[in-house]
């Protein structure tokens, strides 16, 4: 019967209308619903109107529809509430649209509501070690068939946030946050310098010869160096003699003893010098590498090229490191490592702690690249890991079972164990280089307790995290602490000529902590979850409960961008919640095809920003960049024009990021909890440390060894930025 028939659109429209009107009914109810996206099966046929037009109908049950075969139809419905504003929400319990800004800054209040909606994450309490005594965290949405950051999937427009907080632009911009003044008082810049003492510098170099090359420290640049460049150490309260080191190796120079002390007062030049005796070995240029370092953490490098055997030139020098005006005290570290490539291809690698040594490391830099997307080729599988009813666990679940959490890891630790291998016991590793790799494991080693690894490194990406050193491969007996990132504090630096930061403290009061949150929302319609929702409940929820935070929120590209352009932006911590993706020499565009997708299906391009918001526009706010996107830190050494280095050339403290793509629960879910431990005044290299164990421990997942740090360890909130006291009834 044609008239039991009723159009699609007409049976989606009652739908809206019914559902409209369910809400409206719930003002002023003590309690209310919230509405999960919608699953509608009709049944359907495709039929012509006399029109002639090519129409779908829904038929009623149990009536025919003569003119056509009817079928079974299932649609997926997200519902979207449109504010006051005009912008989209999944949620219909919790934003009054015509909430007021309070006045500070922090954009619409939320109305308090009495519990968290159904599948908010709970954040448990750190528990022992026990698999089975895991808290187990709430699932998302039923509908949720897992999603991951960075893939590219079916575009529609996502709901936006619940609120939008607003800057106050009343607020009367500052020059830029003033560097925390250290724990002893800033002294005057000072050089230090590198001369061949009781040499002419008219005269040149002979093969064969011994020379005296001494290393000091001035308060002006000396004239008879050979080299000269601005010091970067800050002294401690009460420290008024810091014993430095220099180390100086060289392939070009036979040296005899090549570490020695230099003391520094507080003031005024060096007691004394750091001498070596160098000999050339060969004529031509010949170059001699000083690394200056206390208790194993870097301070700078001197990297000088001699002309030997040839009418004198001029000497040529390239300095790296910590900028002079540095106001941050430097902590011990346990083991540093200087990467960088090697003239002729490989890469020098030093090594620093409680042994100083250099060795060469043979791998290639295509070689270097083949092992790396090996990696994340493993990595993916674990992302992607189904269980045996085929649900993808790691994109559905926090909370991971022990099968799963075994099979994983067995997968992790044998990637990470070949990398470790191909690094340390290349076919053409010499005596040395394996030595180096052996003096890793046993300084690693489980039984050795917590160590700090600094690595300081050039066109080197490598996710140090996710090494798994052992001495042999056993599949049947992997140790979860033999990753390096889950037993032992991890920082990576790049080796820069300007390691532009002043220092590792982010200045709270100054007047407040400016943070940035730059979003894709789409990603929830996209995932038909509530992620991005939930991040921006999280944020509303934080400025309210956190005194001091002045919060910036971004959803378009070109927002960020413009971000990016102005000089007088003042992020100090710059959050993205997106897609990424990473291109390489290969891909159409190269390197610079490399992209962040934003809302509205905005993809930000290197190449955009390299031309619209130059490294030369520095972000005046250093900030801390946090991409918690898909391949977001994934830089290969035949490309070497990453975000990351980018962001770090632009004067960022830092960045992290993952190293393939990420589940976005897991995504979301990791950034919570850093961003409250980060708060709380806890040291980055600490925190991950914590993080990663945490969820392995409690909730059987290993996927914070995703997640990359290239920053100093020792970055910080100061002061911190605690939860104020609870306020009660009345």
């Amino acid at each position: 019967m044609v008239d039991a028939a009723v159009g699609l659109a007409e049976a989606i429209d009652a739908l809206r209308e019914e559902l409209s009107a369910a809400a409206a009914r719930s003002e002023g109810q003590a309690m209310r619903f919230g509405l999960e996206p919608v699953e509608l099966t009709l049944q359907v046929a495709l039929t012509r109107t006399a029109a002639g037009k090519v129409a779908w109908v829904v038929v009623d049950s149990g009536a025919g529809h003569p003119e056509a075969v009817t079928q079974m139809l299932t649609l997926k419905l997200v519902p979207l509430w449109k504010t006051a504003e005009g912008s989209l929400t999944t949620d219909f319990t919790i934003a009054s649209p015509g909430a007021a800004d309070d006045g500070t800054g922090r954009g619409h209040d939320v109305q308090d509501s009495p519990a968290a909606p159904a599948g908010d994450y709970v954040r448990p309490e750190p528990g022992e070690d026990k698999a089975m005594d895991r808290a187990p965290l709430d699932s998302p949405p039923v509908v949720f068939r897992g999603g991951l950051l960075g893939a590219e999937q079916e575009e529609s427009s996502g709901p936006a946030w619940d609120e939008e907080p607003q800057r106050d632009t009343s607020w009367s911009e500052p020059e830029g946050p003033a560097a925390p003044a250290a724990s002893g008082e800033a002294d005057d810049r000072r050089w230090v310098s590198a001369e061949l003492e009781d040499h002419d510098p008219a005269a040149p170099l002979l093969s064969g010869e011994t020379y005296t090359l001494a290393f000091g420290v001035d308060v002006e640049e000396n004239p008879r160096a050979a080299a000269n460049t601005l010091l970067g150490y800050t002294f401690a309260a009460g420290e008024n003699l810091a014993v430095l080191s220099v180390h100086v190796e060289s392939d070009d120079f036979d040296i005899g003893d090549n570490s020695r002390p230099l003391r520094l007062p507080r003031s005024g030049p060096s007691k004394g010098k750091a001498r070596f005796d160098i000999t050339p070995l060969r004529d031509g240029p010949c170059v001699v590498t000083a690394t200056i370092h206390k208790e194993g953490n870097f301070i700078q490098e001197m990297e000088i090229t001699f002309h030997v055997g040839l009418t004198a030139r001029p000497v040529q020098v390239t300095a790296r490191g910590r900028p002079s005006q540095a106001a941050f005290v430097l902590q011990p570290r346990d083991i540093g490592l200087s990467i960088e490539p090697a003239p002729g291809g490989g890469f020098r690698c030093d090594v620093r702690g409680a042994v100083y040594g250099r060795a060469h490391l043979p791998i290639q830099d295509a070689e270097l690249a083949d092992a790396l997307k090996q990696l994340r080729t493993e990595l993916l599988k674990v992302v992607t890991q189904t269980d045996d009813a085929g649900t993808p666990v790691f994109q559905q679940r926090l909370d991971i079972a022990d099968a799963d959490r075994d099979r994983a890891l067995v997968v992790l630790a044998k990637a990470g164990y070949g990398l470790y291998r191909k690094i340390f016991y290349h076919p053409a590793a010499d005596a040395q280089t394996k030595r180096i790799g052996d003096w890793l494991r046993e300084q690693t080693a489980p039984e050795s307790g917590v160590t700090t690894l600094q690595v300081v490194s050039q066109g080197f990406p490598i996710p140090w995290g996710l090494l798994y050193v052992a001495d042999k491969w056993d599949e049947n007996g992997v140790q979860w602490e033999r990753f390096l990132g889950m037993g032992h504090v991890i920082e990576q630096i790049p080796l820069q000529n300007d390691m532009a930061t002043p220092d590792g403290v982010i200045a709270t009061d100054r007047p407040d902590l400016s943070l940035s949150v730059n979003i894709n929302d789409e990603i929830d319609t996209q995932m038909r979850a509530d992620f991005v929702a939930r991040q921006g409940r999280y944020w509303a929820d934080t400025c309210r409960s956190r005194a001091g935070i002045r919060l910036t929120t971004r959803r378009l590209g070109n927002e960020v961008i413009r971000a990016l352009q102005n000089e007088a932006t003042d992020d100090q911590i710059l959050y993205l919640y997106c897609h990424a993706g990473a291109a390489g020499l290969d891909d159409p565009g190269g390197p610079d095809a490399s992209w962040l997708k934003f809302s509205g299906n905005e993809k930000v391009r290197l190449e955009d920003l390299n031309l619209t918001a130059p490294t030369d526009v520095p972000l005046r706010g250093h900030p801390l960049i946090f991409i918690n996107a898909c391949e977001s830190a994934e830089l290969s050494p035949l490309f070497y024009d990453g975000f990351v280095p980018y962001f770090m050339a632009k004067g960022a403290r830092g960045v992290i990021g993952t190293e393939c793509k990420t589940p976005a629960l897991f995504a979301a879910e990791w950034a919570k909890r850093f961003f409250d431990m980060f708060m709380d005044g806890v040291p980055l290299g600490e925190l991950f440390l914590k993080l990663r164990r945490e969820m392995y421990l409690d909730h059987g997942n290993p996927l914070g060894l995703l997640y990359g740090v290239h920053c100093d360890g020792d970055t910080y909130l100061k002061p911190a930025v605690p939860s104020l006291p609870a306020v009660g009834p009345g």
